[in-house]
């Protein structure tokens, strides 16, 4: 160790301690000067180290020194401590020291930011939170601590869907016999539970049915132990979108199927073929008028219903223009109702196959239904599966530019509805139409970088890309300073700081897209909090050890009972004095 000197961290501002203790320096010394009596010599160093003392409790000083070492290593909670007695056994250069909430280690120093240090050589336990790995500069050597017990991964989708049955994906580490619940604002969704110890895969199930922001729960008994943690949800409601609903005749599944659009309040055109030329109209909020298959009439409908019998009979100028309408955004659903062995999805570009069964299983909420389906199957690897039974795709969607081809296999469905179960017909129909409808565009797009769960007064860093000029982002209606990518154009920069738990907002005010996300209590989620926060060491850590020699700046304050035994001492001596 090398003392490098003194640093202090004044109780006052500098320069009125200087003023004050030079002036009482000035009165004491002037006032023992003139008194008549002995120990002049004495009365003058005591006054000395009187004032030196008061100086020392207002100062605070601390001793800077430098120290030379193989390195630092730091110990985070949960650490092992046989893995930190093995390393200084191997080397007794090493440095330890550790954050407030790890178990103390013999002399190892509490380090009270991260930011303190970057030469970290061994990093042991839990590891550095996220937001601090980009400050080191050389990779390290992680030593993780036991993976917890608890939810160690957690997959929701970010935006779900009213009346969209939605799937969390997890892992779990079981003590032994667990059980997990899934509570939402309407009691017990769904629960799983494993019989034995170590770590398993699950999936939870529920579908809302209100729009908005909403606080579920998960309920986790672990061996003895029963925790319950918070999550958010956050559900859109379903949009109100512009129909073209065109087939060759009302039969009783479009009949059904252009009620219930009607029901949720879409704009309806439903255009029936009469015979060649002639077609009858129906129209549920939307102007009278005629409908032709032209990119004009097509780009201003957000969703195309139709039959492949009516497909076939396109023209081939129709053809052109339904295919233009579709790369430039126009959502179209197909409802097979019959198989083309010549031209099987030709003109969709959806390869089918021959399927040996003409019925087929599905889960659909709390329901298993045994529905009619075309003997067929999607023999395509790049559609988005919507419903499924095994390995069975029986509706879903391929993206075409800037639009979406849907297609559905199901049969009678409007069976359903005689049947009483008009929210199982709800959840057949609405994801396919919500997810192949036009998307709607947004001049600006805000993404935020940390997973869930995020924790108060932690940073959060955001980016926007925009095709506007410059963006300006308010996080719960305060201003965020923004900085713009030196590399990519259009492309912005931020962080904030969430102060509070619950639910918070951040807009763009140019185009007024709003993201809302949720900020956890930090006593909940720590096991998947902990379980993330090892990868990312892991990734980060290197495995080979640095060799070279670090030289690492430590202070340790002076302590503060020297300053005020020796005020005690000279103020004493000064009392004392007239008296002997």
């Amino acid at each position: 160790m090398i003392d490098l000197g003194l640093t202090i961290q004044p109780v006052f501002p500098l320069w009125v301690i200087i003023v004050l203790i030079m002036v009482a320096f000035g009165w004491l010394i002037l006032r023992e000067y003139k008194r008549k009596i002995k120990f002049l010599g004495g009365r003058i160093v005591a006054v000395v180290l009187l004032t030196i003392s008061i100086l020392g409790l207002l100062l605070q000083p601390s001793l800077i020194k430098e120290r030379k070492s193989n390195g630092l290593v730091l110990l985070t909670p949960h650490y092992q401590s046989s893995v930190a007695d093995s390393l200084q056994k191997l080397n007794s250069d090493l440095i330890f020291i550790r954050t407030s909430d790890a178990v103390p280690f013999n002399d190892a120093d509490i380090i009270t930011s991260t930011y303190q240090s970057n030469d970290f050589q061994f990093v042991l336990g839990d590891g550095l939170p996220a937001y601090a790995l980009p400050e080191t500069s050389t990779h390290f050597q992680y030593l993780k601590s036991e993976i917890p017990y608890g939810i160690i991964e957690w997959r929701l989708p970010y935006l779900l869907k009213v009346n969209q049955r939605n799937d969390i994906n997890g892992v779990f580490h079981a003590t032994g016999k667990s059980l997990i619940k899934l509570i939402g604002p309407d009691g017990l969704n769904d629960s799983i539970t494993f019989l034995t110890k170590g770590i398993h895969s699950f999936k939870l199930s529920f579908t809302p049915t209100q729009a908005g922001l909403f606080l579920y729960s998960v309920q986790v008994k672990n061996g003895s132990e029963i925790t319950t943690q918070k999550f958010p949800v956050q559900v859109e409601a379903e949009k109100k979108l512009k129909i073209l609903l065109s087939v060759n005749y009302p039969t009783a599944e479009i009949k059904y199927l252009k009620n219930y659009l009607i029901e949720k309040n879409h704009s309806l055109v439903a255009r029936f073929q009469i015979s060649k030329n002639n077609f009858r109209y129906e129209y549920n909020n939307q102007p009278t008028r005629p409908i032709k298959f032209s990119s004009e009439i097509l780009n201003d409908f957000d969703l195309l219903i139709v039959d492949n019998e009516s497909i076939e009979a396109l023209s081939l100028i129709e053809r052109n223009q339904l295919q233009n309408a579709i790369n430039q955004g126009l959502g179209i659903v197909v409802l097979y109702n019959s198989i083309n062995e010549k031209g099987n999805g030709t003109f969709l570009s959806i390869p089918m196959k021959n399927f040996k069964y003409d019925t087929a299983q599905i889960q659909i909420a709390s329901s298993r239904l045994v529905l009619s389906t075309l003997p067929v199957s999607i023999d395509l690897t790049d559609v988005e599966a919507i419903i499924t039974n095994r390995d069975r795709i029986l509706s879903g969607y391929i993206n075409k530019e800037l639009g979406k081809i849907a297609f559905q296999l199901l049969q009678e469905t409007y069976r359903l509805q005689l049947e009483g179960k008009s929210n199982e017909y709800a959840l057949l129909w609405s994801p396919i139409i919500e997810k192949a409808a036009r998307t709607q565009n947004f001049k600006s797009n805000i993404e935020i970088e940390q997973p869930f769960p995020m924790y108060p007064d932690e940073p959060i860093n955001i980016n926007v890309l925009t095709t506007l000029p410059r963006v300006s982002l308010t996080s719960d209606n305060s201003l965020l300073p923004m900085r713009e990518d030196i590399v990519i154009d259009d492309y912005w920069h931020t962080t904030t700081w969430a102060g509070s738990v619950g639910w918070h907002k951040l807009t763009t005010q140019q185009d007024s897209m709003l993201t809302n996300y949720y900020v956890s209590n930090s006593s909940e989620w720590q096991s998947l909090r902990i379980a993330k926060q090892q990868q990312l060491n892991e990734i980060f850590s290197s495995k080979e050890m640095n060799k070279t020699s670090n030289v690492s700046i430590e202070s340790k304050p002076l302590p503060l009972l020297i300053f005020f035994l020796t005020f005690m001492v000279a103020a004493g001596f000064l009392w004392l004095a007239p008296k002997l």
